[in-house]
């Protein structure tokens, strides 16, 4: 992997695998006094972390720390999934927090993955949480070859072809990672979960498969009787830029019987643009 230091910290240009020129760029800041360092994918910001030993586990944006909101509505969860992995921060804070738990997390760009692992402390933290790579790794780039050239010749395998996952006949790592679109992994798999998390952007833009019909009907079809899912969703709670919110509440509330849009962040004025999360369920929240 090619990285060049700048005045705003270490910056690589990748290019995916279909060609689109997505740029990778990773700053070195201070977030609230403490060292920090951000992915930006695209020009926007796609996840956080603490430089300090200590703090790496922790999370910095609001929206992820009001996950644990999952665990107020449904305090038996097991089994999670997340689609849109990032810097994998959350992931980290899951696994070293919640030892009796396990977490699926599927994540398109392989280039987003090498970043994670060598920049934001992924490597590391399966290390020291005594997890076997081979396990963790599911479906990574099909050399080493192939990513260690920089990111520009990295790129990720998709298996339509590959046997149907379910969790009897597979590795039970607690922290397993697939590198292929969301969509692709419902299609194939059979494995059901107490808690799906749809955080799948690749910059400035969500996935539009997830927020289909087709997308919520296929995510439903992979909880549990009791599941809860949770979407990471930018609009606001009110006013003009309520729409998207209001837009994906009434889609997501066609297959689930309860919605709730809760907001992530108390400094931000419910009129402003920011990050929502939409929970649905077919039974109370």
């Amino acid at each position: 992997m090619r990285v060049r230091e700048t005045k705003k910290g270490p910056k690589c240009g990748i290019a995916s695998e279909n060609n689109s020129g997505n740029t990778i760029e990773l700053r070195n800041v201070r977030y609230r006094g403490e060292p920090a360092r951000l992915m930006l994918v695209d020009g926007a910001v796609e996840s956080a972390a603490y430089r300090t030993e200590g703090l790496r586990n922790e999370l910095i944006f609001p929206y992820l720390k009001q996950l644990s909101q999952a665990f107020f509505f449904r305090p038996d969860i097991r089994e999670t999934l997340l689609i849109g992995g990032g810097g994998f921060a959350y992931p980290k804070y899951y696994i070293s927090r919640y030892r009796q738990r396990r977490m699926d997390v599927i994540e398109i760009m392989p280039q987003v993955i090498e970043a994670a692992r060598k920049f934001f402390y992924l490597d590391e933290f399966i290390e020291k949480e005594g997890l076997n790579p081979k396990e963790v790794f599911v479906n990574l780039p099909a050399s080493e070859e192939e990513a260690a050239g920089g990111f520009e010749r990295a790129s990720c395998r998709v298996y339509p072809e590959m046997p149907v996952i379910n969790g009897k006949e597979e590795t039970e790592s607690r922290l397993r990672i697939f590198c292929e679109d969301g969509m692709n992994y419902l299609l194939r798999s059979d494995r059901r979960y107490d808690l799906i998390i749809n955080d799948a952007f690749t910059g400035k833009a969500a996935s539009g498969d997830l927020a289909s019909e087709d997308g919520i009907r296929l995510v439903k079809a992979h909880l549990n009787r009791n599941g809860l899912y949770m979407v990471n969703v930018t609009t606001a709670g009110r006013g003009v830029f309520a729409g998207n919110g209001r837009a994906l509440k009434e889609r997501v509330g066609r297959h689930f019987r309860v919605t709730a849009l809760i907001p992530c962040d108390e400094e931000l004025s419910e009129y402003e643009r920011q990050n929502y999360l939409l929970a649905a369920s077919d039974f109370e929240l």
